[in-house]
């Protein structure tokens, strides 16, 4: 064999010596078999029919794949929006300056409230006044208050006397400082916080 100039000598005894060799030892393929493609499913190739039989049908189908699509998204957008719902302003109510809590029940929230501090509890104390209080105006008037209200949407309600708001503000806000910025409630806040309730809940004379 030539290439150029230059002259390459083969010998073709040796190479078929060397390919009998591999051959016999059966660890190469030469030999390659052309592989059948697997058979489509009777079900699907039916399917396929009726589909190129019904072209309408294609159309109709890629409609309500849509359309349930849109469905999915206005329902999971419904349950974003839900919570601002909630935060609608509630119905006009008015103000009701003579109420105060119950005077036997606001004794033994003080009660509750002053064992938990002086175990040393002072945020749990403070936590207590605020939630007890939340029930007695839920309990008083009926649906005023929404799920997605925050304390201060509470104090801000007309219904509340000017000293009962301000004490529930000042509770509030000394729970929201001990749990939104980590600042420990000492003793102090407490003794503020339940002067402010004995105030509201029994007068200022209390």
């Amino acid at each position: 064999m030539a290439t150029g100039s230059a002259s390459i000598r083969v010998d073709e005894a040796a190479l078929m010596t060397e390919h009998r060799a591999l051959v016999a030892e059966g660890q190469t393929q030469f030999d390659f078999q052309m592989r059948t493609p697997p058979k489509v499913p009777e079900w699907l190739q039916g399917l396929a029919d009726w589909v190129r039989a019904h072209p309408q049908a294609l159309k109709y189908g890629l409609y309500a794949v849509l359309a349930l699509g849109a469905l999915l998204i206005l329902w999971q957008l419904a349950r974003a929006v839900r919570p601002w719902l909630a935060r609608a302003p509630a119905p006009v109510l008015a103000a009701d300056p003579g109420w105060q809590p119950e005077a036997a029940g606001a004794r033994r929230l003080l009660a509750e409230a002053d064992a938990l501090a002086a175990a040393g509890d002072h945020a749990e104390a403070v936590h207590l006044l605020l939630l007890r209080s939340v029930e007695a105006i839920d309990a008083r008037h009926p649906g005023a208050l929404r799920p997605g209200w925050t304390s201060r949407d509470i104090a801000a309600l007309p219904l509340l006397s000017a000293r009962s708001a301000a004490a529930f503000a000042g509770i509030a806000a000394t729970v929201e400082t001990g749990l939104f910025a980590r600042r420990p409630v000492g003793e102090g806040d407490w003794q503020r916080c339940r002067r402010a309730y004995q105030d509201a809940a029994f007068g200022a004379a209390a």
